[in-house]
């Protein structure tokens, strides 16, 4: 059982690394200083910087820095690596490894692994591809911009007043029961706000006597969005509304009109999308070209011998 003194020591050496290791993430190569920088050893199986930097690529690029600085992480994964390599070791002394089925089974893993690099490689080189065309795209981005500015515009949005009826205390009939007495006290000249604060059964918005907004459509349940922004005027008073909620009445008290967004607010979100375009191109490409001139020979009746019959249950 490893004593106090050296479960501390063995955290700080962890914690040390992970500083090294998060601080090294960025443009990390694999070469011989790497290869022969021992992580973690147990016996003769080791773990080395170059099998780490290998494991990195495994996380997303965004996520590995955050990763390798946190010391528990990296403890857990050199661990867990060491630990892999363990049994691997043991499975060739096994001679699992000459096992036909097992061989099979390398080269297959060998194969995905390599089949998602040459994506990777595709999709980086695509990416470097437009970012050393800035010019071009940003002009592209322009057109995009220029043909359809509404789709770069903030949305319609209304402000209003609020009455919510919950059915947890007797069900949606209940519910619109009570919505439809608070609709007449309304027509008799009872002021909405005023009945917010006093009987409305959504906490939110109680203290503020049923304010909300402002709101898009998207911001909204479709039932509610569709009865507020019908109304015409301010001051305009809807029927009871149900939604998967529960009864609402609302009163239109402003609305905003869509706005359209100038093109350099928008012209990051543009580019990001054609850069994402172009290199979902370029993937697609690739994958189109693996059957460019070449024959597609089918054997139907091997196929048909790889299905089972269902079980009965």
């Amino acid at each position: 059982m490893k004593s106090n003194s050296s479960l501390c020591t063995a955290r700080g050496l962890f914690a040390a690394l992970a500083l090294s290791l998060a601080a090294a993430i960025p443009g990390a190569a694999i070469g011989a200083d790497s290869a022969a920088t021992i992580l973690l050893r147990r016996g003769d199986v080791a773990v080395t910087r170059a099998d780490w930097d290998a494991e990195m690529q495994r996380i997303p690029p965004k996520d590995r820095a955050d990763f390798a600085a946190n010391p528990r992480r990296v403890q857990q994964l050199i661990e867990r690596m060491l630990t892999t390599r363990e049994l691997a070791t043991l499975a060739r002394q096994s001679k699992l490894d000459a096992d036909p089925l097992i061989r099979i089974r390398v080269r297959q893993e060998e194969d995905r692994l390599l089949a998602a690099a040459m994506i990777a490689k595709t999709e980086a080189n695509a990416a470097l591809d437009f970012e050393q065309k800035q010019a071009a795209w940003e002009r592209r981005a322009r057109e995009l911009y220029a043909v359809d500015r509404a789709r770069y515009s903030t949305p319609e949005t209304v402000t209003f007043t609020l009455l919510f009826f919950s059915p947890e205390k007797d069900g949606f009939d209940g519910a619109q029961s009570r919505a439809n007495e608070a609709l007449a006290k309304i027509k008799g000249g009872a002021d909405i706000g005023d009945l917010a604060a006093s009987m409305s059964e959504d906490p939110s918005t109680r203290d503020m006597r049923g304010r909300k907004g402002p709101l898009a459509r998207a911001d909204m349940d479709s039932n509610l969005a569709n009865a507020v922004f019908a109304l015409k005027n301010n001051g305009d008073i809807s029927n009871a509304v149900r939604t998967r909620e529960g009864w609402f009445i609302v009163r239109l008290d402003e609305r905003g009109g869509s706005k359209a967004r100038p093109f350099d607010e928008v012209k990051g979100e543009i580019m990001a999308g054609l850069k994402q375009q172009h290199v979902d191109a370029a993937r697609s490409a690739l994958i189109a070209s693996l059957g460019e001139d070449k024959d597609l020979a089918l054997n139907p009746t091997a196929i048909e011998a790889l299905r089972t019959p269902a079980t009965k249950p």
